[in-house]
């Protein structure tokens, strides 16, 4: 009799203590931000689970760019359109157009065209992350609404619309780039809509060259090249503002004996014909001007597109882009979803690109 109770104590002692239910994530959720069932008016968690299964998303694997993106950044994105849909922010930094929602990711994703946004957003982001080379430090990328502002300045439009490019021109007397991200109309489409066309300016400053990148050149070499001209207006308010601002401030700068109103169409990579890659190739040409790489040419085939579009998703849901960490969640809570999640405000994260830079998320506290 004895020996049996001693053996029904050591096999109760071998079960572990802190076997945790096998609940859901969300019910997680809710027990770690101090809630429970009691709190939900009239809605059991069953219906919420219910709700966000018809809410689940369906990756269409066809997608280059949605098999490439890491599955935790899926799970990300689920979780962010569960709390908001396409509306909800997923990304916002300092300039105007700067803030990319959760539409514009799966936009991104989906092979579909990108938003000015979108574009101004990647600029800053690509500043963020190259904060330290020497691309970063001198080079501009501006607003892709500075040709808008400008057309319509020389239209007969506000005058005070263009203060908004005068002002950033004053402060690129020290740099070497400038980046202006031109979105112009090209003519009607099929369905009898104006269509518009990604195509990107550069200006090296102390050689005074422009440089013009158009991923759909004209097929006809003696055919107008509209982007072109639209983008030439640009180029003559532009090289007038900041030869005023040379003069004033550095009279002796190597801009002034070399600038030209003359651009180069730059022979660069060609989106394929089935597509509407432009936005895509402006912001890889963007890139790789602040890497100081020399421009690519030849075809940006679907493949190519699909790996630079999921990158652009994962950087824009970088949990290292959020400035407060708000609720870090046990490894438990995270078995549910094969390994745990860190939440900053209100962006989930895999906690494995938080500890890379764990003094980042020190300084928070």
């Amino acid at each position: 009799m004895i020996r049996r109770v001693k053996q029904r104590t050591v096999n109760e002692e071998r079960v572990p203590k802190d076997i945790t239910p096998q609940v859901s994530t969300l019910e997680i959720i809710k027990l770690n931000e101090g809630e429970n069932e009691d709190d939900d008016d009239d809605k059991p968690l069953i219906q919420l689970r219910q709700k966000r299964k018809a809410q689940e998303m369906r990756w269409d694997t066809r997608l280059v760019g949605v098999r490439r993106i890491k599955e935790y950044i899926k799970e990300l994105i689920q979780e962010r359109w569960y709390e908001g849909g396409a509306g909800i922010e997923a990304w916002s930094g300092k300039e105007p157009m700067a803030l990319v929602t959760m539409g514009n990711v799966l936009s991104i994703l989906h092979h579909e065209r990108i938003s000015s946004n979108v574009i101004d957003s990647w600029g800053e982001i690509l500043k963020q992350k190259y904060a330290n080379t020497h691309g970063g430090k001198y080079t501009m990328v501006f607003s892709s609404m500075c040709w808008n502002l400008i057309a319509d300045h020389q239209s007969g439009g506000d005058p005070n619309l263009r203060l908004f490019v005068d002002m950033r021109l004053e402060d690129t007397i020290d740099l070497d780039w400038l980046l202006f991200p031109l979105n112009t109309i090209v003519g009607k489409k099929s369905s009898g809509s104006m269509g518009d066309h990604w195509t990107i300016l550069k200006l090296n400053i102390r050689k005074g060259e422009w440089h013009f990148f158009n991923s759909m050149i004209p097929r006809k070499k003696d055919g107008p090249d509209v982007q072109l001209n639209n983008a030439l207006m640009l180029v003559e308010y532009v090289t007038t503002r900041l030869c005023d601002v040379f003069k004033r401030k550095r009279p002796h700068h190597p801009f002034l004996k070399n600038i030209s109103s003359n651009v180069v169409a730059n022979d660069c990579l060609q989106q394929a014909a089935d597509s509407v890659d432009c936005g895509v190739i402006v912001c890889f040409h963007i890139e790789h001007t602040i890497m100081e790489k020399k421009a690519r040419k030849g075809e940006f085939s679907h493949i190519s597109s699909g790996n630079y579009r999921a990158k652009m998703v994962e950087w824009f849901m970088d949990p290292l882009n959020v400035e407060l960490l708000v609720v870090c969640l046990s490894s438990q809570a995270g078995t549910k979803l094969g390994y745990p999640f860190v939440r900053r405000a209100n962006v989930w994260c895999s906690p494995q690109s938080v500890q890379k830079q764990c003094s980042f998320v020190q300084k928070q506290y």
